[in-house]
Formats: C-alpha cells, structure tokens, sequence
C-alpha cells in the first residue's frame, strides 16, 4: 500500500487506516515504526470498535477502494488487484 499510496497520492488516492487495536502505545508505535503517512484510526476498542460494527467488517485486513467520483469502487481487494484496480481508477 505504501507505494502505491506514493505513486497515486499527487492524483487524488488516499489511505485512512482503520485499527482493532487495543494498546493505544503498541498501535502509535507501529504506524510510525512503519512510516504509515496516511490518516489512522482507532477508538481502542478491537472488535467491539464502532467502526467494525457500523460498517460491518467480519476479517482483516478489509479494504475498501472509492472512487474519485464518491462511489465504491472495489472491495477486499488485495495485492497486485489494489494495483490493477487503481490503475483503472486513476489513469482512464
């Protein structure tokens, strides 16, 4: 995610990350440990997280790809699909 995140950011992608962890010191350590320079949240309460519920998540990681346009683009795509999808997205 990180690279594309660097090659799609100037054109408009955005990442918001969403954690079920629930060690507020263990999930700031590790988004900066990894260099994470998108947007985080996390409300600390792992499964019981309104964000799992509201939004109905059942596995992680979940990904959710929308559109310049607001819509939905893709969901629980993964790997190169990410890649394959936002080339489509963002170079049409």
């Amino acid at each position: 995610i990180q690279e594309l995140y660097k090659e799609y950011r100037s054109k408009g992608f955005q990442v918001v990350g969403v954690s079920l962890d629930v060690d507020k010191d263990y999930w700031r350590r590790t988004v900066n440990e990894r260099h994470l320079r998108w947007p985080h949240l996390c409300d600390l309460l792992g499964w019981e997280s309104e964000a799992i519920k509201s939004w109905g998540i059942h596995s992680i990681p979940t990904s959710v790809l929308v559109g310049p346009d607001g819509r939905i683009a893709a969901i629980n795509l993964t790997g190169d699909k990410i890649a394959d999808k936002l080339e489509e997205v963002y170079n049409e």
